[in-house]
Parts: structure tokens; sequence; C-alpha cells
């Protein structure tokens, strides 16, 4: 099943920021899955989209009001 680039490119900026990971190991974990992006480009898409991504994670982090409820 072929990815689209911006399915790649969300899930290579995951990696990238939601394990400490570097450029170079997201590229190999990429390159595992037969996906050809360099350590280069990954650190581009960091640059330009890590901002939008960290946005977007932080609007979904559960605010003070929010209830939990376990079983």
């Amino acid at each position: 099943m072929a990815m689209r680039l911006g399915e790649v490119l969300n899930h290579a900026l995951w990696l990238y920021f939601r394990f400490p990971l570097s450029s170079r190991m997201v590229e190999e974990m990429l390159g595992a899955h037969g996906i050809a992006a360099s350590h280069e480009t990954v650190r581009q898409w960091a640059l330009k989209f890590g901002q939008e991504l960290a946005s977007w994670i932080q609007r979904r982090l559960p605010s003070a009001g929010d209830k939990w409820h376990l079983d």
C-alpha cells in the first residue's frame, strides 16, 4: 500500500518529536518501510512543520477542567 506524502510527513515528524530519535534514525526507520527520505529532508520538515505539529498536540492535551473516569 502506497502512503501519501502527507502521511509520510506526519509519520516521520511523529517519530522525530515523540521519541528521542535523530533525523538519521528516522531516515533509517522510513527506509525500512521502503520510503526514501534523507535525514536532511526530515530535518527540513521538522523546521517547517514542527511548530504546527507542536501546536496541534498542545490543543489535544486535556485541560484543567477535563474529567477522567477510570473503571
